[in-house]
């Protein structure tokens, strides 16, 4: 009794701290689960050495070992909206206050009674958004933005990994996902171009999807190929419970009622590449594809009076990850990567996406694992992302709006394993 409740506990405290907004970096998702994940730039496919594999590969479980993980990530956002030179007038750049969130992942792998079977799984806060800019002067007389923004989603991922022969693995994951969705943003003062979407009262939803992967050693020992696919999660509506006027269109507000949003986790597939020498270096890559188009090209917020389409516009991501790895000593492995991604988000959709700035492309990582004895070890990684800007170009009704976006991330994280 005295495990369950350590663990109902731990559950609880991951699922509040995940609820925090995180400025993700492919899209709204992380590169990577956990510090080895993310020292190798997301380069993870075909080279898992963590429980977090359930997430990316399940057939991963097969290579790790029994072991636990526990991670925990700090991250940092530098995100603005800068309206000096708006459609509007010579307005202010506002820095968004959201500048620091904790990011958990909590994983374990272990053998069942059947020697080729693995059983593991986690807890993951996996993907996630936001912007807090409060009031933004967009000219000089007086013309406002006013934009929040919090989009979490949180895992739960039971997962099996069987090795069918020495070369090959496969592995099996059901993703149990929380969604946590709640934003506002306010035109005022802008004539018939008024506008106001006042849904900040986070609602809730649940989605199921599964994730599927194998292992392939091509070249025993040396060259291994990985692949995997996950599903899209399909949430199912968000409700809000809004007041007369919470929504206004043009001066109209619009009747209290039950409002439904529609927001959706992507399909992806990723295949990966990882390459071992006889002294101790192995090379990562991969290629992963994460379809926001089906997801995110439309947003549909429906309610009494009607359906209202907030075409947020966001493209398909390809991702490109390196990542390399040099066991220094028996004990110490360093670790380096850098992941590329075009961003969703494109200039033509820039006013449609001011409280969902997913424009960043580039992520420059390393990190360390060290193992302290036979069963304990500490690891820690540090991303940095470059700031991204992005200037809205005909996404106005077909004028430029002129407002510039800017993004830039680091992320510190840490990790306690235990080998059993």
């Amino acid at each position: 009794m005295k495990r369950i409740e350590i663990f109902r506990r731990s559950a609880l405290a991951l699922t509040v701290v995940a609820a925090a907004p995180a400025q993700a970096v492919n899209g709204f998702q992380m590169i990577g689960f956990g510090e080895h994940q993310v020292a190798l730039g997301g380069a993870v496919t075909a080279n898992p050495a963590s429980a977090m594999t359930a997430l990316t590969n399940p057939a991963g479980l097969t290579r790790v070992g029994e072991r636990a993980d526990f991670s925990l990530e700090a991250f940092m956002p530098d995100v603005s909206l800068d309206a000096g030179a708006s459609a509007f007038g010579a307005g202010r750049r506002v820095d968004s206050s959201g500048d620091f969130y904790g990011i958990p992942s909590i994983g374990w792998v272990g053998r069942t009674g059947n020697e080729r079977l693995f059983f593991g799984g986690g807890m993951y806060a996996t993907a996630g958004l936001g912007a807090d800019y409060g009031t933004v002067r967009l000219n000089g007389g007086g013309t406002t933005f006013n934009g929040y923004s919090n989009v979490g989603i949180f895992r739960i991922s039971p997962a099996i990994g069987h090795t069918l022969s020495p070369r090959l693995s496969w592995g099996v994951a059901v993703n149990l996902n929380m969604l946590q969705l709640g934003f506002s943003e306010t035109l005022s003062n802008a004539g018939p171009n008024d506008f106001k979407f006042d849904l900040g009262r986070a609602g809730q939803a649940i989605g199921v999807g599964a994730t599927l992967g194998i292992l392939y050693d091509l070249v025993p020992q040396r060259l291994t190929l990985g692949a995997s696919y996950t599903t899209a999660s399909n949430f199912g509506d968000t409700t809000f419970r809004l007041d007369d006027g919470d929504i206004t269109l043009g001066g109209v507000a619009q009747p209290a009622g039950d409002y439904d949003a529609a927001f959706d986790f992507p399909q992806q597939a990723a295949i990966g590449l990882a390459w071992r020498t006889a002294g101790g270096l192995t090379l990562s890559a991969d290629v992963k594809w994460i379809a926001y188009s089906d997801t995110l090209a439309d947003f549909h917020i429906t309610g009494p009076a009607g359906s209202y389409n907030l075409a947020p516009g966001w493209e398909d991501v390809t991702v490109y990850a390196i990542g390399l790895s040099y066991a220094a000593t028996p004990r110490l492995t360093l670790m380096a990567g850098y992941n590329h991604s075009n961003a969703p988000v494109e200039a033509d959709h820039v006013f449609a996406n001011l409280v969902f700035p997913a424009i960043v492309t580039r992520h420059y990582t390393a990190g360390i694992d060290y193992h302290l004895g036979e069963n304990w070890g500490l690891g820690g990684a540090v991303m940095i992302v470059p700031e991204d800007e992005l200037t809205g170009v005909t996404d106005l009704g077909g004028a430029d709006s002129g407002l510039t976006l800017r993004n830039g991330i680091l992320s510190l994280g840490m990790n306690i394993s235990y080998r059993f």
